[in-house]
């Protein structure tokens, strides 16, 4: 009975076990398990983070996330688990933006947890303080948490302190504010969800700014001689006076002038104290859609206070697909022909970071460079990590070296140290980034079409890492032209004014017209032109004798015509409209061919005629006139027609000559066209 009473427990139990296994979900491995955690430390509270697994995009390097930490009391971090000291336990909201880097999935959503704030158990001296991100005499920079990305939202971080010459404690008073939203682009990239501050900052305007901008002084010095002392030596004195500052004005107006959108603060803090406001900024679906597009926001600081230095900086931002941290980006992706020349210089920024386990010892990075940028002209203007050519250098010693082959420029990184992000004890990823910074100027004749460049990059003896391509691509401009020609000696469709006018349309006329097109393109293009054509008053007379048969009545008595003499007086305006599409085949020849319409805007004719006549029975001859018709018209007689022709000279942009062949639709009469052009 025992016995049977164990076997009994023992299959209850399993089919307890059985049920349960049944009733539990499948594990979901992409569910969003996202989390913050919090652990108490001596240095305050440490942060840390459980995010989705990363999943590798295939034949990519190692996947990673980054991190930036809101901590809710004007405090931030880059750090992957980072500690941070408040300054009460009073309730704090905590945020995490991480992204992802060579996954293949979406980025985490932004997490939130009130956090109860925690002093560190330590002396102040001794407690976490915030990474400084100004570099020296800076009162003002800007950051972004990650490259824009269509369909996400980003940070950008705006800090400002007072200059630190002051006395501490001192109670100063700026304004700040934040230009997004360039006018280069038809559509808003960002839209501006939300502000963080934790300062003294209040809402103000662009008039506020611009007013307090115009208070800036500027020192002019100006020395005079005191007094002599001696034949060779003389004293001086600094007489020098504060001016306005109108340069500094004018740089504001032109950058304010570049953006639609503005968020303007009034601030008032102490000298040397750090204040930061986050902006959160969502990528609107109407974003550019170039991901290698580099769009601007600009910060500026100005203190109330006209003797204090005022700033104006500026966060260049490549659009991208996917957050990749090595790729290569233009300073500009747009550019304006009219204005390339060659001692017009282009730079270019190729940056990277060490993803590996351990220290990278030599970089390399494989540039393409565009055909049409001027080789020799090329030069580093700035990298990191910081070190001197390798021409100049110790041997041994840290170096870049810079090398051009054919269409490849070589920047190789020598006994460098640069940590990886999966190294053992770096928690701070900047220290894994470097970049390479270079310009050139453009060959002399740059033809109007889009260039190319990317970059391998090759850690020590790792396979090579490709970046992106970095597109950069003329804006298309516009050329107005004027031109001036003359038809040929064609038989006129114009039968509005009847067979007379016909007859005069049919002589050669001089025309004066406009156009409108792109700016000296490489590709067919479509041209409007607009042409009005005068033909002045003119006279055609004719003769004819009357049948003896033929009388007319004259005051009641009846006349014998024997002679008849008509006049006839013509004048009109024509517009000629037309819509080509043109194509130049190189520098010098170009061909053509489009649709055209005529129409007669304003037009009259007078039919004058003078008859001989001659009296009853004989008796006598007199002269009669008459005005016998007066037609006037406007806006009427639609005559559509195709055009045909080739051009010839500087047919990119400049003087040219060409011939054209009209063939009207109506009926078929047709002309010619000469004509000279310069486009503008």
């Amino acid at each position: 009975m025992t016995k049977l009473f164990f076997i009994g427990w023992i299959c209850m139990l399993t089919c307890l076990c059985v049920t349960a296994q049944t009733k539990q979900p499948v594990a979901d491995t992409t569910a969003t398990t996202d989390s913050i955690i919090v652990t108490p430390t001596e240095d305050g509270l440490k942060f840390s983070s459980h995010l989705r697994p990363l999943l590798q995009i295939a034949g990519a390097p190692e996947p990673f996330y980054t991190y930036f930490w809101e901590f809710g009391d004007g405090h931030f971090s880059f750090e992957k688990e980072p500690t941070h000291s408040f300054l009460n336990n009073a309730e704090y909201d905590v945020r995490l933006f991480a992204t992802n880097h060579y996954d293949d999935g979406k980025r985490p959503p932004v997490k939130s947890r009130p956090v109860r704030g925690a002093k560190s158990k330590k002396s102040a001296l001794a407690s976490v303080t915030p990474k400084n991100y100004f570099s020296d005499n800076q009162q003002l920079f800007i950051r972004n948490n990650a490259d824009p990305k269509p369909g996400e939202d980003m940070v950008c971080v705006l800090g400002y302190k007072f200059d630190t010459n002051l006395s501490l404690g001192d109670s100063l008073k700026g304004t700040l504010a934040l230009f997004f939203n360039e006018k280069e682009f038809k559509a808003d990239n960002f839209s501006l969800s939300d502000v963080r501050q934790y300062g003294n900052e209040s809402n103000s305007d662009e008039k506020a700014l611009l007013a307090i901008a115009d208070q800036r002084l500027i020192y002019e010095p100006s020395w005079q001689m005191m007094a002599s002392r001696g034949p060779d030596a003389t004293m001086f004195e600094d007489a020098g006076t504060y001016k306005r500052d109108e340069s500094f004005t004018t740089l504001l107006k032109e950058k304010i002038s570049l953006f639609r959108n503005s968020k303007v603060f009034k601030v008032q803090s102490t000298a040397g104290q750090v204040n930061n406001l986050f902006f959160q900024l969502q990528t609107t679906p109407e974003m550019i859609k170039d991901t290698n597009a580099t769009v601007v926001v600009t910060a500026v600081f100005i203190p109330d206070d006209p003797m204090l230095g005022a700033e104006i900086t500026d966060l260049e931002m490549q659009i991208v697909a996917s957050h990749d941290p090595n790729k290569m980006k233009a300073s500009r992706n747009l550019l304006n022909y009219r204005w390339v020349s060659k001692n017009r210089k282009m730079k270019y920024t190729v940056h990277f970071q060490n993803t590996g386990k351990g220290p990278a010892r030599r970089i390399e990075l494989q540039t393409q460079i565009p055909p049409y940028i001027n080789k020799q002209t090329l030069r580093v203007i700035n990298q990191y990590p910081e070190c001197p050519p390798c021409a100049v250098a110790a041997p041994g010693r840290s170096c870049l070296d810079t090398i051009i082959k054919n269409d490849t420029a070589f920047f190789i990184f020598k006994n460098i140290y640069l940590p990886g992000t999966t190294q053992d004890g770096i928690n701070d990823t900047d220290s894994t980034k470097g970049f390479v910074q270079f310009e050139a100027n453009f060959i002399q004749k740059v033809p109007k079409k889009t260039f190319t460049g990317r970059t391998a990059i090759i850690f020590d003896k790792n396979p090579p890492i490709i970046t992106n391509v970095s597109r950069t691509r003329f804006a298309p401009g516009l050329s107005p032209g004027i031109i001036a020609g003359y038809y040929t000696n064609n038989l006129s469709i114009d039968k509005a004014l009847g067979q007379k006018l016909k007859q005069i349309q049919g002589k050669q006329q001089v025309v004066l017209g406009a156009s409108l097109s792109v700016y000296s393109s490489y590709k067919p293009y479509l041209q409007g032109e607009f042409f009005l054509r005068y033909q002045p008053q003119q006279s055609i007379t004719s003769n004819s004798s009357r049948p003896t048969s033929d009388y007319i009545v004259y005051n009641g008595r009846d006349y014998k015509v024997l002679e008849q003499r008509n006049e006839v007086q013509v004048h009109a305006l024509y517009n000629d409209v037309a819509g080509m599409l043109r194509y130049s085949l190189n520098n010098y020849v170009g061909v053509e061919t489009g649709i055209m319409a005529s129409y007669l805007v304003s037009g009259n004719t007078k039919q004058q005629n003078e008859y001989l006549l001659e009296g009853p029975n004989g008796t006598s001859h007199m002269r009669f006139d008459s005005l016998i018709t007066t037609q006037k018209q406007s806006f009427s007689n639609l005559q559509p027609g195709f055009v045909a022709g080739i051009y010839l000279g500087r047919v990119r942009s400049g003087p040219s000559i060409g011939l054209r062949y009209l063939h009207y639709l109506q009926q078929p009469a047709t002309r010619f066209f000469l004509y000279a052009t310069w486009k503008l």
